[in-house]
């Protein structure tokens, strides 16, 4: 169960930023996180350069208690996704595949249109992603009432 209310949320927020430089390109939080977000991009961008030097790999994701954060490179960005932290890891890498895919098809448009389109994308994918979670909650619930 997670943070607000008990319940788990699903998608919290969307990052994406440039691989080599960290600029942020686009960002859209849900309500979890709070803060600068190109300071947090930056900051992501900082540890996704750090392993690719020391270890010369790449993040994949980052687990926390609360939230986990979900890395996937989409042409010359890099887009991330944090979900619940109790989200399973199967449905969580097929929502950020769902996020990158839309990135990479909305990139091909031109100047704001296309973060536009991405961004209702995203709200689509959010709110489906928080259908999903609500029917896997009564789930779960029917399954303890037994």
């Amino acid at each position: 169960m997670g943070a607000r209310g008990g319940l788990r949320m699903g998608l919290r927020d969307v990052y994406v930023f440039e691989d080599r430089t960290g600029r942020l390109v686009f960002a859209k939080s849900y309500g979890s996180l709070r803060g600068d977000e190109d300071l947090i991009s930056g900051f992501l961008s900082s540890i996704q350069n750090f392993i690719a030097e020391v270890a010369e790999d790449e993040i994949k994701e980052i687990s926390g208690r609360r939230f986990r954060f979900l890395f996937k490179k989409a042409g010359d960005c890099v887009v991330c996704v944090v979900v619940d932290g109790s989200e399973d890891s199967k449905s969580s890498k097929r929502l950020l595949d769902s996020v990158a895919k839309a990135f990479m098809k909305a990139s091909r448009g031109s100047g704001l249109r296309r973060l536009d389109q991405f961004e209702k994308k995203c709200d689509e994918i959010a709110e489906s992603w928080g259908k999903l979670v609500r029917w896997s909650e009564a789930l779960d619930q029917l399954d303890e009432w037994g």
